[in-house]
């Protein structure tokens, strides 16, 4: 976001009519409707999102001057929340391995603002809580919360029916009207070891005003998140797929890295350069990548060194039909590798080494 802050608002267009003004990275709009009535909003010119407008103001604005300062009220509001903030992250003592959760609220708020998420500064009366994120237009009511407890909940549920209230009223809605929907990150150690089922702590129905959409249960001391979600949701599963890509892509980088350096047999340059991997992804192929395997090797159209090779990669991949292995490709000066790791074993089963050198 620019920061011009300090910058006079400045309006174009018809002040009678139609006007806009663009001031440190938002856009305000004031327009006149009908009779003596004017519309204003606040829109974030990054994402395009509409942060604020007269609809969720009880002032109604009968002239465009009025208007005017109303949406310029609101924009000096929100800007220093969302140019000042800086989440309180709490030292997970027993993060093991720490990608999992090291600056992760950060990432978060990064990742989300280009989905139009703000941060809410005051996290009172919100257990556990180190983040507060909220989406709020004329037709939808959206909130993110990551929360930390030192061990995990005695009753998740009744953990969860606490942490679903404290954040519906903190972020503000409409029974019926505007009821808001929540994302739930909680990150406490030992959860993997509770056996919980994250689809029991989802909405099986719409209560009409506050609802948990989606949770993600992440245990750092075992490296590993799991996650639920409740019924189709159009707009907000862009939101969920990526807070659970950025804690895939975390567990994932973690496990590889792990993989890599416990594999002797790995060059030592690989597995010292294990954390530049890139492209993670869970890659799977069938049977009839080694049929195609093996047409190659009965034509043979590289030579003996080629055909030795693709036997080599045949018969590492046999086993592996039909289980999606984690990939990932490490770059190091002229050299590409591409290792493949069962996630389940957390074993290299498979690696290749290419030398782009001219």
């Amino acid at each position: 976001m620019n920061d011009n802050s300090e910058n006079e608002i400045i309006w174009t267009g018809d002040l009678n009519d139609d006007c806009t003004a663009r001031w440190a990275g938002l856009m305000l709009r004031a327009e006149w409707m009908d009779g003596p009535h004017w519309w204003w909003a606040v829109s974030d010119m990054a994402t395009g999102e509409q942060i604020i407008s007269s609809n969720n103001d009880p002032q109604e604005c009968t002239s465009g001057t009025s208007a005017r300062e109303r949406a310029e009220k609101a924009a000096r509001e929100w800007y220093p929340r969302m140019t000042n903030w800086k989440p309180a992250v709490p030292e997970l003592q027993h993060s093991s391995p720490p990608f999992l959760t090291h600056g992760l609220p950060t990432e978060l708020t990064r990742v989300m603002a280009g989905y139009g998420f703000r941060p809410v500064a005051d996290l009172s009366g919100i257990p556990d809580a180190v983040l507060l994120l909220k989406r709020q237009t004329w037709n939808t009511n959206r909130a993110i919360v990551v929360v930390c407890p030192g061990s995990p909940p005695t009753s998740l549920h009744d953990y969860m029916r606490q942490l679903r209230s404290s954040v519906a009223f903190r972020c503000r809605f409409l029974p019926v009207l505007w009821g808001i929907g929540i994302q739930v990150v909680l990150i406490s150690p030992g959860l993997a070891q509770r056996g919980i089922d994250p689809s029991q702590h989802v909405a099986r129905f719409d209560n009409q005003w506050a609802i948990v959409q989606s949770i993600f249960l992440v245990d750092p001391d075992a490296g590993t998140h799991q996650e639920a979600r409740s019924w189709g949701q159009y707009v907000t599963g862009k939101f969920q797929d990526a807070i659970s890509k950025i804690l895939f892509l975390r567990h994932a980088k973690a496990l590889f890295i792990q993989a890599v350096r416990a594999t002797a047999h790995l060059p030592s340059m690989l597995r010292e350069r294990a954390a530049d991997v890139t492209g993670l992804e869970m890659h799977s192929f069938d049977a009839s990548y080694l049929e195609f395997l093996d047409t190659q090797i009965l034509l043979s159209p590289r030579g003996p060194e080629w055909t030795a090779l693709l036997r080599a990669r045949r018969a590492a991949l046999q086993p592996f039909c039909d289980i999606s292995l984690l990939r990932g490709r490490v770059h190091i000066g002229d050299t590409d590798f591409t290792v493949q790791i069962h996630p389940q074993t957390k074993a290299v089963v498979h690696w290749e080494q290419h030398d782009n050198a001219a």
